[in-house]
């Protein structure tokens, strides 16, 4: 890519941009129900639909690289931490949802293969952080995502412990594979619309 010119210019990356900004929109919506107390099936959802819209972005950002010699580190690093986040959080909130069902046996089975998932897939994503992302490179960006894997790694382990206790002393069965999370998208692109008046023109 020429120095004269940003790789923002560029439509790919533009697109790419754009896919990041609706997912993070999209992971809005979902904090956001967190903190009202919606319950964890359609929380569950929510997350699973900014997991879905960072694997677009990354999609997308791969495709852009046609236009750069190297994807930007920093944004391949932001959307690796986000996937795993909001992945982690979609499978947490559908096992406590599946936890609180009137308790059929087969359902405390299926949480804990979620958490066990997410487990694997949490400790993966920050191990994947500390190797790629060096010390000289780790700003408050990098910091608020370690610190963000850590509290979600706390709260996995929480739950995944529940899970095998409840699983030991209640069914002593072989868990089911995870089961897929459906996924509940309320992000949307809007197309920018100038409803500024023009500029009068000069005076004579």
């Amino acid at each position: 890519m020429g120095a004269e010119r940003p790789a923002e210019l560029y439509a790919p990356v533009c697109r790419a941009l754009g896919a990041v900004a609706l997912a993070d929109a999209q992971t809005a919506v979902a904090c956001s129900a967190e903190r009202r107390g919606t319950s964890d099936a359609l929380v569950a959802k929510l997350y699973r639909g900014s997991r879905d819209l960072y694997d677009a972005a990354s999609e997308a950002l791969r495709a852009a690289t046609s236009c750069l010699e190297t994807a930007p580190a920093a944004l391949l690093h932001y959307l690796r931490a986000a996937q795993a986040l909001s992945g982690a959080r979609s499978r947490r909130r559908m096992a406590m949802a599946l936890l609180a069902e009137e308790g059929t046996a087969p359902k405390t089975g299926e949480a804990l293969s979620l958490m066990r998932k997410s487990e694997a897939k949490v400790e993966a994503a920050a191990e994947d952080l500390r190797a790629n992302c060096p010390s000289s490179a780790a700003s408050a960006g990098s910091a608020r995502w370690s610190a963000a894997l850590t509290a979600e790694r706390a709260a996995v382990a929480r739950l995944l412990e529940h899970c095998e206790r409840e699983n030991s002393i209640m069914l002593c069965a072989v868990p089911p594979q995870p089961l897929a999370v459906d996924a509940k998208v309320l992000a949307r692109a809007v197309a920018y619309e100038d409803s500024e008046e023009p500029d009068p023109p000069p005076r004579p």
